[in-house]
């Protein structure tokens, strides 16, 4: 198992290089995980070795007490290291935890936010008060854990020169610099200005979450607020210009069709439109007599001697049908009866035929006789493609040449139309004939016979030897 290794950027530090034991177990990292020591270059390098031993040798894996332990155990033994060396930090994951003085200064470079963790009571809690040993100052420690996010930066430094690193000098630092190093660089050499004694700073950055350099951290964008919507005046019903359009509609379609309109036919019409749609009652119901109750015009007409007329029944427009309905029913000319005409009768070549060459001639017998626009229209495909017609003709005959083998399917279908194009298919199809097409004599079912050659026959004795040829 494996960890991903931090990127940090020193400047004006003891030492560079990242502070891990020297057997590092990749378990081991990943439990206790990498530890950055911020030291200014007065710092000694054997306090540093000191903290890296006690903390990866110990065997507790809580890595706030750990730290706090260290860094107590250190100042005890040096009380010098409260100065030169302020603050331990370790980076697990995408989790730190640090632990520090008041000397020391830790910024969350987070988006366009640039946050203080230390010191800040909000952000750290007080773990413990060092007194005062020999020169050294007393001193309070600090604990923080952070969970980072993608794009996060950390940057620790020392104070008093960590008053001159501002949120605008970060982030510029971070926008115009190229590497976790010329951005500590950076912020050193802004934080050291007017100051005798260079200020250490450490930036840190996880390695795959952090910011693209050449355009610096992501922007908030704000969203536009949407415009309220205008309520719509009253007074105008939606209905009003829906029956305009409909009554433009069927006054162009009825100019359009040429179809006469009768005084009887509008009244129906504006009726319709007016008329709400019946709500259907099952038979039988309350107040709508059933089948078997509906009284006869035949009884009437018998108890009281006299014929009465027989009611007609004024249809009802079924919901859902077009206003145009009403016209065909009553004044549309009804449309021309379709002839029945006879399927052609295919005659050859015959189903399943085998055929050789690449002609064929189709026949097909129809007793029938066509009109002037009535042809027969030839169809031939191969088979497993989409029907194909190949031709119209008036003739019971048809050629097709250059077939190439395959087995092949046909049928005539008597249409009406004009210039190439179908406009009505009179009668029914027949049912499609096959047949097999092979460039190549067609295959028989008798085998050839088998020329054999008679033996070779010797005569008897000293004669010589007669071979027989067979014609």
């Amino acid at each position: 198992m494996t960890t991903r290794v931090p990127v940090c950027g020193r400047a004006n530090q003891s030492t560079t290089q990242t502070f891990l034991p020297p057997e590092a177990d990749p378990a081991l990292l990943t439990r206790k995980g990498y530890l950055y020591v911020l030291a200014d270059s007065r710092a000694d390098s054997a306090w540093v070795a000191e903290i890296r031993a006690q903390y990866y040798n110990s065997a507790s894996y809580d890595v706030l007490p750990c730290l706090q332990k260290v860094l107590t155990a250190v100042y005890r033994a040096s009380p010098q290291a409260r100065e030169f060396m302020p603050m331990l930090l370790v980076v697990q994951g995408l989790d730190i935890f640090a632990v520090g003085t008041d000397t020391g200064v830790i910024w969350l470079a987070r988006f366009d936010e640039i946050k203080r963790l230390l010191p800040n009571m909000r952000e750290a809690r007080l773990l413990d008060t060092l007194p005062p040993d020999g020169d050294a100052p007393a001193c309070n420690l600090y604990g923080l854990q952070q969970r980072l996010s993608i794009g996060d930066a950390v940057i620790m430094a020392t104070q008093p020169g960590a008053q001159r690193l501002t949120d605008t000098a970060i982030r510029r630092a971070l926008r115009r610099a190229e590497s976790a190093d010329k951005v500590a660089a950076t912020l050193a050499k802004t934080a050291s200005r007017r100051s005798s004694i260079p200020v250490p700073v450490t930036v840190i950055q996880v390695s795959g979450f952090t910011p693209i350099p050449d355009i610096g951290p992501a922007q908030k964008w704000k969203i536009a607020e949407r415009p309220p919507i205008k309520a719509s005046k009253r007074g105008v019903s939606p209905i009003v210009p829906a029956l305009i359009v409909a009554a433009c509609a069927i006054a162009f379609s009825l100019w359009f069709t040429g179809t006469a309109v009768s005084k009887e036919t509008l009244t129906q019409l504006v009726g319709w439109m007016l008329t709400p749609v019946p709500t259907e009652t099952p038979p039988g119901a309350e107040g709508t007599p059933s089948p078997s109750e509906t009284p006869s015009p035949t009884s009437s007409s018998e108890s009281t001697g006299t014929l009465s007329p027989t009611p007609t029944r004024t249809p009802t427009p079924t919901p859902g049908r077009s206003l145009l309905d009403i016209f065909a029913r009553n004044t549309a000319t009804p449309p021309p009866t379709k002839p029945h005409y006879p399927p052609p009768e295919l005659l050859s070549p015959e189903t399943n035929e085998k055929l050789a060459g690449q002609e064929v001639v189709l026949r097909w017998a129809w007793a029938g006789a066509l009109a002037e626009d009535e042809y027969f229209d030839v169809r031939l495909w191969r088979e497993g493609t989409p029907e194909k017609s190949i031709a119209w003709t008036k003739e019971r005959t048809y050629t097709e040449r250059s077939l190439p083998s395959g087995w092949y399917s046909w049928k005539v279908v008597v249409i009406r139309g004009e210039d190439g194009v179908i406009e009505q298919v009179l009668g029914s199809e027949p049912r499609p004939s096959s047949f097999y097409m092979q460039d190549q004599p067609a295959p028989t079912d008798t085998p050839a016979a088998t020329v054999t050659t008679p033996p070779t026959r010797t005569s008897p004795g000293t004669q010589p030897t007669r071979e027989t040829t067979g014609f």
